[in-house]
């Protein structure tokens, strides 16, 4: 699973990119990729990164 924890965190950090850049869309595709990645492999530093992404 360590190739699943390395996408996730690839894909969070482009969700907050994207964020900032003021692409949502494209940044809550990749945060939800990122969070079925994090779910799956383990993550528990990814999901923290997405909650706090996500929060509205």
């Amino acid at each position: 699973m360590g190739l699943g924890r390395a996408e996730a965190g690839l894909r969070t950090g482009l969700a907050l990119a994207y964020s900032v850049h003021g692409d949502l869309p494209q940044a809550h595709h990749q945060a939800q990729r990122a969070a079925d990645l994090s779910e799956r492999s383990g993550s528990v530093r990814q999901r923290t990164r997405l909650a706090r992404l996500l929060e509205p």
